[in-house]
């Protein structure tokens, strides 16, 4: 925070650099069963591009991502709880 010590006006030059761009296109779906599971599978490309801020480290490849959830649903247990 070099501004804290400054009187006046604080001016510094805005800070150029490389900067890291990251791009990904993916295909999302989802699997329902019985209000119990879900299931959801990503599958994509993604593109990097200067990675870690310097130029020229570039890199891309295939992503693929796999979520199982499981539900429980307390309905009865709430209702009890609620009414009593």
């Amino acid at each position: 925070m070099p501004w804290v010590d400054v009187e006046g006006e604080y001016r510094e030059k805005f800070p150029l650099g490389t900067v890291e761009e990251n791009y990904i296109a993916f295909f999302n779906t989802n699997y329902f069963e019985k209000r119990l599971l879900r299931l959801n599978a990503k599958a994509g490309y993604m593109w990097r591009k200067n990675i870690s801020n310097i130029r020229g480290n570039n890199d891309s490849g295939p992503v693929l991502a796999l979520n199982i959830l499981v539900i429980g649903e307390f309905d009865g247990f709430l209702k009890k709880l609620l009414t009593k």
